[in-house]
């Protein structure tokens, strides 16, 4: 990899992910939610480039630099609710919950304060759980029987949003979505910015595969993923013949 050819011509082209490889490989410190152009900068300051100002942004551009932090790593910047916790079995002291593999374990019987994606996990969970007995035979678990009957290990009461974060959106998916509303659909988004938004809602997709995508199917392709509202790939035009 030629770092410094990269480095030259400030990175062009190389897409988010692309940019997060490079910081991770040259020991570039970054943030869970730095901007492209913040990487760029610093990873040519790393190989000892000179900085630049960065190129005007469209008006329609501009908030997806300023995007708030929605995933469960740093500081959340979305929607917060606040709850008591309740669980039916005297011997567990807390509620743990969890997304992408982070865990948070909340008290119980008093008010705790909690980012939304882990009270979306909590409603998922009130519906309880199937226990399992083992069967053993001679000392040994030869299998397990279910327990048909569900248990509501865990109930919350007195919730509310916590007072200031009523307009946060609840997640990337969320935030997106009032961004394409007030932006017509991200219509004359640059490749760089689709790219970046196709990154967020999309991370398993394949770099390479992308490169081969034209701007208009990475466009279709963030629609769909905000869902019906935004996706008109199934829609037909008839052309009906004067009777």
């Amino acid at each position: 990899m030629n770092y410094q050819a990269l480095a030259e011509s400030r990175f062009a082209g190389e897409t988010r992910p692309q940019l997060r490889t490079h910081c991770k490989t040259l020991g570039v410190t970054i943030g869970p939610n730095e901007s492209e152009q913040s990487m760029i900068n610093k990873l040519c300051s790393h190989l000892g480039i000179a900085g630049e100002d960065p190129e005007p942004v469209a008006q329609s551009e501009q908030k997806v630099k300023g995007i708030p932090n929605l995933s469960t790593e740093g500081v959340w910047e979305g929607k917060w609710y606040e709850l008591i916790i309740r669980c039916n079995d005297d011997k567990i002291v807390g509620c743990p919950l969890a997304t992408n593999g982070r865990y948070t374990n909340y008290a119980l019987n008093e008010v705790v304060r909690m980012p939304a994606p882990h009270y979306n996990n909590l409603k998922d969970r009130i519906g309880g759980k199937v226990t399992q007995t083992a069967k053993v035979l001679n000392g040994q678990v030869v299998g397990y029987d279910k327990d048909v009957k569900r248990q509501q290990l865990y109930t919350y009461e007195s919730v509310r949003v916590v007072p200031g974060t009523e307009h946060l959106p609840e997640s990337y998916y969320e935030y997106f979505q009032r961004l394409a509303r007030a932006k017509k659909n991200f219509a004359g988004f640059s490749r760089q910015k689709l790219l970046f938004i196709h990154s967020i809602l999309k991370e398993h997709v394949n770099a390479d595969a992308l490169r081969e995508m034209k701007d208009e199917e990475i466009l279709a392709s963030i629609l769909r993923a905000l869902g019906p509202e935004f996706d008109n790939s199934n829609d037909v035009d008839f052309e009906l013949d004067a009777a």
